[in-house]
């Protein structure tokens, strides 16, 4: 009886401790407004997970040229928002997020289709940060170009501490976007929509805007210039 007793109040203790999955909480952070943005389709959810990470430093980001030009890939969907468990494994996985970001390209004037970029830093390549640019070629078939450059690392890092430092968690509804990042680093994972369309509304935190900034600037020369007529459209 004795033995019984104590196994049911393991079990207890393992439902209310563990439960079946982490819930994340809706932050509730962007108020729809009619008339306004709203009217212009949903444009999916944000997240800010606290979650490690192998790398310093991975960046998918993309530009989503008000959806006229989508090669609509399929990619995983339908997972409930509030489960932290499936995303992490499903929506998260970094085959998923290429196929994410491969939904949509800017055109160029060469005839490639610009999909998307990667900014990594990892700890084995301590003074070069990489960018990986992904397009379809005049034929659709997927090319990579990869660039290094040397950075500054006290910068970067010092940028990445202070975002690690914020341990809030959970997710928010948004309206429609036209560019989005999806930020990993050694303690947390943060995909947002940098732009609304139709204004320059963004909930990038202060250092996020700062290392986005930085790296876009640092990369320049081989981000397709397309990549910032687009981006710097005042609609």
């Amino acid at each position: 009886m004795k033995k019984l007793f104590l196994f049911m109040i393991i079990v207890l203790l393992n439902i209310v401790c563990f439960g079946e999955n982490e819930k994340l909480k809706d932050l509730e952070l962007y108020e729809f407004r009619s008339g306004g943005v709203v009217g212009e389709g949903y444009g999916g959810i944000d997240y800010i997970l606290n979650a490690k990470n192998s790398r310093e430093m991975l960046m998918y980001f993309k530009l989503n040229d008000y959806s006229k030009n989508s090669v609509r890939v399929p990619y995983y969907e339908g997972i409930n928002q509030e489960n932290k468990d499936l995303l992490l494994s499903e929506f998260f996985d970094k085959k998923n997020l290429d196929l994410y970001y491969s939904r949509d390209f800017v055109q160029l004037k060469d005839g490639r289709k610009f999909l998307y970029g990667k900014f990594i830093s990892d700890s084995y390549r301590m003074n070069h940060l990489q960018l990986e640019l992904y397009f379809l070629d005049k034929n659709n078939e997927e090319k990579k170009k990869v660039f290094f450059k040397e950075f500054n690392k006290k910068k970067v890092y010092s940028i990445l501490e202070k975002i690690n430092e914020n341990k809030i968690e959970g997710y928010y509804n948004l309206p429609f976007f036209r560019e989005e990042i999806t930020l990993f680093t050694s303690d947390k994972i943060i995909h947002k929509k940098v732009k609304f369309s139709s204004r320059n509304e963004t909930l990038l935190s202060e250092s996020e805007k700062e290392l986005y900034n930085y790296l876009l600037d640092l990369f320049k020369e081989e981000i397709p210039e397309e990549f910032f007529e687009i981006r710097n459209k005042k609609s």
